[in-house]
């Protein structure tokens, strides 16, 4: 029994292995989609996706079902859709951040619910009836999609209040063709990574640190601080409330209080989370008498634990949102969705090599250590910062302006390639039939 459990857990952390690589994957064809076809048709197939999963789920009687259910998931990209739907109805700045703010609100909800939805349904013992019922909701679901606004039905070709500084050799061109252009998936990733890859540095390894603290927090609270089973389900749960509190209710007063300015906020948050971290690692050192653990955890200080988690993710939810809604401002909308695609994408690699770094740097040197180590990379992450931002700091016309740039130059290029094929295939018909053009 004992052997089949470890197989189990084995199968388990497969499945979700090869799930965080297909979306991972996933996430990049996604956002190909959302550019190229609109948010309306990218919640369709993000809603087809889940129908799929969740059907072969619930008929799922073999590993090799369970590993193929998890193939369609790679298009399950319904916050990614979101996200790049709140970028095309939205303006630049803290309408932008508000709106970001809310739609995390409304899928910790969304999360929250669905969770306790599926341990209520599966005490019945029928665990396939969940799997049926997200079915039909996901089928529901492509029908509601079609209740959006128009605004979302098409790709956003652009910014409409910016046609008026199109050059003159653009005149006559659609929107498209000036924003994104005939480029393919390469060129405009690595376009955007160009114009967003400070930023996005920042995210990703902000987001490796506090996703080591985070997988870590289990066996903190259950190994060292001596919480059971119940006390850690609490913790989890009011975290995760507290979360969609935050996100829709204190996300817009912390950015302002922070500087408002993506830059600013920043900067503001490394410093403050770094802090919190440096004395999250004093507080628990082992060493110092600060809070006597040597004489045995106590229900306080389990509590200071999960008071300075709390604000930790308060001010991550700040970092993380101002970033977003910074790099959404310095590209055209026609690309919203590519750059989307390509930070979920770079998130699901983090969120997948974080927990192995925090649970190996906590069993071995414990809350002190690991909370060492997250502020260490905090405080490295602002020593960087300074050029990071002046690079960060392009405004959004000098960024677009580059980006039409750069488009006009791959269409040069293409049609300097077409000419150039198309001069050659005429020369060789020459060389075959000369009389034809004597």
């Amino acid at each position: 029994m004992k052997g089949g459990t470890v197989e189990a857990s084995a199968a388990y952390a497969q499945v979700t292995s090869f799930f965080s690589v297909m979306q991972g994957f996933g996430s990049l064809v996604m956002g190909s989609i959302l550019d190229r076809y609109g948010v309306r048709v990218g919640l369709i197939v993000n809603f087809i996706a889940c129908a799929m999963q969740y059907y072969l789920l619930s008929v799922s009687d073999s590993l090799p079902i369970l590993f193929l259910s998890k193939v369609p998931g790679m298009l399950m990209g319904g916050f990614l859709c979101a996200q790049t739907a709140v970028a095309t109805v939205t303006s630049d700045g803290p309408d932008r951040v508000r709106a970001l703010g809310r739609l995390t609100t409304a899928y910790t909800i969304g999360s929250t619910s669905g969770l306790y939805l599926g341990g209520y349904f599966g005490v019945s013992g029928d665990y396939y009836y969940t799997a049926r019922l997200a079915t039909v909701g996901s089928i529901v679901a492509c029908g509601l999609v079609l209740l959006l606004p128009d605004s979302l039905t098409a790709p956003a070709l652009g910014d409409k209040d910016k046609d008026k500084d199109k050059d003159k050799d653009n005149k006559g061109k659609g929107k498209g063709e000036v924003e994104s252009g005939p480029l393919s998936w390469i060129q405009r990733a690595s376009h955007l990574l160009y114009i967003t890859g400070s930023l996005l540095s920042v995210k990703v390894a902000t987001g490796l640190a506090n996703n080591m603290a985070r997988s870590a927090q289990p066996l903190v609270l259950k190994n060292q601080l001596d919480f059971d089973e119940n006390a850690m389900g609490k913790v989890m749960s009011a975290q995760q409330a507290f979360g969609g509190f935050a996100n829709g209710f204190l996300l817009e007063p912390l950015t302002a209080a922070l500087g408002g300015e993506v830059n600013s906020v920043v900067r503001n948050c490394i410093v403050v989370m770094g802090s919190i971290y440096a004395i999250q690692a004093s507080l628990f050192n082992p060493s110092t008498s600060l809070l006597d653990l040597e004489q045995g955890a106590t229900l306080s200080h389990g509590y200071l634990f999960v008071g300075l988690s709390l604000a930790l993710s308060t001010f991550q939810y700040g970092l993380a949102t101002g970033i977003t809604a910074g790099t959404q401002a310095i590209v055209p909308k026609s690309m919203v969705g590519t750059l989307m695609g390509i930070e979920h994408s770079i998130f699901a690699v983090a969120g997948g090599v974080g927990p192995l770094i925090g649970t190996y740097i906590f069993s071995n040197y414990g809350i002190s250590g690991l909370s060492l180590f997250c502020s260490s990379l905090f405080f490295l992450i602002l020593f960087v910062w300074k050029p990071i931002a002046a690079k960060a700091t392009i405004s959004t016309k000098t960024a677009k302006n580059e980006t039409k740039k750069y488009t006009r130059e791959m269409e040069n290029l293409k049609l300097a390639n077409v000419r150039n094929e198309g001069g050659k295939t005429m020369a060789s018909i020459r060389m075959r039939h000369p009389s034809s053009y004597t």
